[in-house]
């Protein structure tokens, strides 16, 4: 969802080739693809997806390790 609540960034740059180039920042994580989706549709454009910094910011990576014990031996997970 578009949030409203929050300032968001959008740079757009016209190439001299005709070629559309924009930067949305200010979101973090997958919350910018709806922007960059909706500047697309709104543009008629379709190209290349850069991630910023920013996107990998709003990523939280968790690992686990599970231990299950089966017939009186340990099985990781």
């Amino acid at each position: 969802m578009i949030r409203k609540d929050k300032r968001v960034d959008i740079d757009i740059e016209i190439q001299p080739d005709g070629r559309v180039e924009f930067k949305v920042s200010g979101i973090k994580g997958k919350g910018c693809l709806e922007y960059a989706e909706a500047i697309k549709k709104a543009l008629n454009a379709d190209g290349d997806t850069e991630f910023t910094h920013e996107y990998y910011d709003g990523e939280v990576r968790i690992e686990t390790e599970a231990s299950e014990k089966i017939e009186g031996k340990v099985k990781t997970t």
